[in-house]
């Protein structure tokens, strides 16, 4: 509530003469009108991850869920990256001694040459020096 001190009482007071001069019916007087937001929730005070997050352009949803992904697609991944993450997981499997049926390494190998092979298709010389650094 607005301390009430001799200025500010003869401030209501003048606005609250004004206020009545108004042609409406049931209106707040001066110190309603001011006191009427203090306990009004707009929204809920934000952490510091969820500023840091705006700054940042992320969404507040990781989950993908947000209508942000049309705007901001997944990362393509390269087919150096696939290669890599393939060759990872059998490292993973040979380190750990997993008892993994060998046609699924079989396969996770097909799959390694399938992505070469793709990505060297996909590659397209533009000046004849490009064609000694294909390799």
């Amino acid at each position: 509530m607005i301390v009430e001190n001799s200025n500010n009482q003869s401030e209501l007071n003048e606005i609250n003469d004004l206020i009545n001069q108004l042609p409406f019916t049931n209106h707040l007087d001066a110190n309603e009108f001011i006191i009427m937001d203090q306990n009004l929730a707009v929204q809920e005070e934000m952490i510091d991850q969820e500023i840091v997050n705006i700054v940042k352009g992320q969404s507040e949803n990781e989950d993908g869920d947000s209508d942000d992904t049309m705007n901001n697609p997944e990362p393509i991944v390269t087919s150096t990256e696939a290669i890599e993450g393939l060759e990872t997981a059998l490292k993973y499997v040979q380190q750990k001694n997993l008892e993994i049926d060998f046609q699924i390494v079989r396969n996770i190998n097909k799959l390694k040459k399938e992505i070469s092979y793709k990505s060297s298709q996909e590659r397209v010389q533009r000046r004849i020096e490009e064609y000694y650094m294909l390799e």
